[in-house]
């Protein structure tokens, strides 16, 4: 019987585990990670992203929308405003908006080209 108490503890530690992990990558603004689960073991995938760190010093200052955005024109610049709403959990249109904006006040972005077909651009610090 000890044993099997052992296994169900292990499991459940081992669950709450990539549930925290995904939290934390969510609170951050930064991509889950993918996983894999095959017969034994469970495989990870976590994708490298720029700091973004290095585009602002007052990044901490910047709020869980802008930093998943920066986060999205990273993963794809092409991303229009309505496809970031869409992506992001609890966005909505006017507050991308309103995001991308302040984003390229503060000079971390820019657009570049026309709505459709243009691009976002991260602007690097100096």
């Amino acid at each position: 019987m000890n044993t099997e108490n052992q296994n169900i503890e292990f499991k459940e530690s081992w669950g709450r585990g990539i549930e925290k992990i995904c939290t934390l990558c969510k609170n951050y603004g930064i991509p889950e990670p993918e996983y894999t689960v095959h017969p034994g073991d469970i495989m990870l995938k976590f994708r490298a992203v720029a700091r973004i760190e290095n585009h602002t010093e007052n990044h901490r200052r910047l709020s869980r929308l802008q930093r998943e955005i920066l986060v999205k024109v990273q993963e794809d610049p092409s991303y229009t405003r309505s496809q970031l709403a869409s992506m992001i959990d609890n966005a909505s249109l006017s507050g991308v908006i309103s995001a991308l904006s302040r984003l390229q006040e503060l000079g971390i972005i820019r657009r570049v080209g026309p709505d459709k077909g243009g691009h976002w651009e991260l602007l690097q610090q100096s």
